[in-house]
């Protein structure tokens, strides 16, 4: 499990679970290819960002997933991009026109994000862990919200509570990892707010999620109650992941693991 952290595959499983529910919940008709190109997309981002944050960290001392991107960079580097040579070539043959320009639109987002973070150095403590989360929940809803045949307040609500999932997730994962972001200099919200106050944050909209996720399977109508149940289960799976002590780190695999329930819950309903 560690080396699947660590090669950022549990985030691309995490992004086609949530793709996958959208697409099932807007009832889009999503180009087959994007089931692909899209957790392949996310692993190139995420391993372009951890092998340029291993060449920044080089000299001191640095997380496990920087360490070992700078450690095998002579393999990861050729790996990667051959990857992304190939997901060009899919992408041209296999998807429209308009699910491509959708791409080149999120891919340009995350290369301005990712100046701002490694080249500019302007990113704001105040502001990484929301770019992430807005940016993972723009490439996996994107796409399938173009194709909807019909989008209504419900699917609105349910965007903003998982955004809101993803962006506690994130802070969870900067609070485990507080000492190392100051070490490298890495931008975060635990840095600005303070761990205390970050932890009260992350629990008091936990609940304020878990809430609304609770009120809106309980308006909506029987046949879509189980649709709006993945962000509840989700809510109180990151409260106990936000209730683990520091010292466990096994706190990841509740962590990562709910962002899966949304495709198992998808597999149940079809069996």
């Amino acid at each position: 499990m560690k080396l699947l952290r660590i090669l950022s595959l549990e985030a691309c499983l995490a992004a086609l679970s949530t793709t996958l529910y959208a697409v099932f919940v807007l009832d889009a008709r999503v180009p087959p290819a994007w089931f692909l190109v899209l957790p392949v997309s996310i692993w190139l981002a995420y391993t372009l960002d951890h092998l340029l944050d291993g060449a920044r960290c080089k000299t001191g001392p640095s997380m496990d997933r920087h360490r070992f991107h700078y450690r095998f960079r002579r393999i990861l580097w050729p790996t990667w991009l051959a990857t992304f040579a190939t997901t060009i070539g899919l992408s041209l043959l296999f998807l429209p026109p308009a699910t491509i320009a959708i791409g080149l639109g999120l891919a340009l987002v995350f290369g301005l994000y990712l100046s701002m973070i490694q080249r500019l150095n302007s990113l704001s403590q105040w502001s990484k862990e929301f770019c992430c989360a807005a940016v993972f929940i723009a490439a996996t809803w994107s796409v399938p919200l173009y194709y909807a045949d019909s989008i209504g307040s419900g699917h609105g609500i349910l965007i903003l509570q998982l955004l809101a999932l993803v962006l506690c997730n994130l802070l969870l994962f900067a609070l485990r990892e507080r000492e190392m972001d100051v070490i490298c200099r890495f931008p975060s919200i635990v840095q600005k707010a303070g761990a205390s106050m970050t932890q009260w944050g992350v629990v008091a909209l936990l609940i304020l999620t878990a809430g609304s996720a609770a009120m809106t399977s309980m308006l909506v109508g029987p046949a879509d109650t189980l649709l709006h149940l993945p962000p509840l289960v989700m809510s109180v799976g990151l409260l106990l992941a936000a209730c683990t002590p520091r010292a466990r780190p096994r706190y990841r695999l509740v962590g990562d693991g709910v962002f899966y329930c949304p495709a198992l819950l998808m597999l149940a309903l079809h069996l």
